[in-house]
């Protein structure tokens, strides 16, 4: 994946814990209410936020492990290509 992050805005930040001086990016585009259909990015961030007591029902567990394993890779991939040779 190669994404490019995109900086809150100042209208995003009310309603958060973000202090108005705070620089915060973001890389994918969450729509609040529109559930696990609305994008891919939709479903990966809801079955990523699913709650550890869903570890009880095997088939949402499957979804959050494979989440999980989605945002580690993505997340690994930012800092593997922003390291510098020395």
């Amino acid at each position: 994946m190669n994404f490019r992050p995109s900086k809150i805005d100042e209208q995003s930040i009310e309603g958060t814990y973000l202090a108005h001086n705070d620089v915060c990016y973001y890389f994918f585009e969450y729509s609040v209410g529109k559930g696990y259909g609305d994008s891919c990015y939709n479903k990966l961030i809801l079955n990523f936020k699913k709650n550890l007591n869903k570890k009880v029902n095997p088939t949402e567990w499957k979804h959050k492990t494979n989440a999980t394993k989605k945002v580690g890779k993505f997340t690994a991939s930012l800092f593997k290509n922003s390291s510098t040779k020395d």
